[in-house]
């Protein structure tokens, strides 16, 4: 045991932890490129693949029309749904 009472805390680094705290969106993964790839569950358990984009925030917003599109205003986005005015969903989206 250390004077300070700590056994171990020499094993793992100092620091807040800010570097962990990244913003996380859903449906979004950084690939090995350094770009974003976005991809949803839709109904029936089947994955759809939306595409590559070069910033986080563009991928997001991919996912975000995606879920509207397949669940309605209610699904679950990572913007406020009132910034997508323009997207209606399909009709047979749930929550629409």
């Amino acid at each position: 045991m250390t004077a300070d009472g700590c056994n171990g805390c020499h094993l793992f680094p100092a620091g807040s932890g800010e570097e962990r705290k990244k913003k996380r969106y859903i449906g979004v993964s950084l690939r090995s490129s350094g770009n974003w790839a976005a991809e949803i569950m839709v109904p029936g358990k089947v994955r759809k693949w939306l595409g590559i984009f070069g910033t986080v925030e563009e991928a997001a917003r991919a996912y975000d029309r995606a879920s509207i599109r397949y669940r309605g205003k209610t699904g679950k986005t990572n913007f406020p749904v009132e910034e997508y005015p323009e997207l209606e969903p399909e009709n047979n989206a749930q929550g629409s």
